[in-house]
Formats: C-alpha cells, structure tokens, sequence
C-alpha cells in the first residue's frame, strides 16, 4: 500500500485589496476554487483598529449585497493593522466579495488555500 500525498496550493493576491466606506471605492476580488484564505491587515487609516464588512456579488463590477448570517446580522470583523485573519466560511460560496469600513480606510493582502 502507497500513500500519496497532495500538497494544498497557496496563492497571495499580486495586488493589495482596499478596503473603504463604499463598496465602489473597495477592491473586488475573487477566492475561486480556494478552500480557506488569510486577510492581513497592513494598513488602517491612523493605524487603528476597524470594522470590517463583507459585501458579494456574482459577477465583478455587478452588484453587492452585505453578506449576512442566518439570523440576519452582518458578518463583520474587527482588524488591525500587522495582523493576520481567516476570512469566514461564508465568503466562499460568493464568486466576488468586496470589503467595506465603517471608518476610513485599509489595505489587506489576501492568501489563498486550494
């Protein structure tokens, strides 16, 4: 008996994601086929800590929808910069996800796992 093993792919994102208000001022991007991904934080305006919301569309420039749970609240972290986050579950089930801020703006490099 032989075991193979596979070895999972990683991908970081060529260009960073930014995060701001609106959804057209954020950068859309798309997690593919991943099977986890890791937001990093670089940058916050002032270097403070944010909230983080989760909008998805299907197709890119089309429109966004505020990416809810079952109990309809907004699913939303809290990050700061030179920190690292596992992106929620629910995020890969959307072919694009854009990232909005209460406050100001950031800046994020996102890995993936296949």
């Amino acid at each position: 008996m032989s075991i193979t093993y596979i070895a999972r792919t990683t991908e970081t994102f060529t260009n960073p994601v930014n995060a701001a208000t609106t959804v057209g001022s954020s950068t859309a991007f798309s997690l593919n086929t991943a099977v986890g991904a890791v937001l990093r934080c670089t940058a916050t305006t002032g270097s403070a800590a944010v909230v983080v919301k989760f909008h998805v569309s299907d197709v890119s420039g089309g429109t966004t929808y505020e990416l809810r749970d079952a109990t309809n609240t907004a699913i939303s972290m809290t990050v700061a910069p030179l920190f690292a986050y596992e992106l929620p579950s629910q995020l890969f089930a959307a072919p694009y996800v854009t990232i909005t801020t209460a406050t100001g703006t950031a800046n994020f490099l996102v890995s993936t796992k296949s």
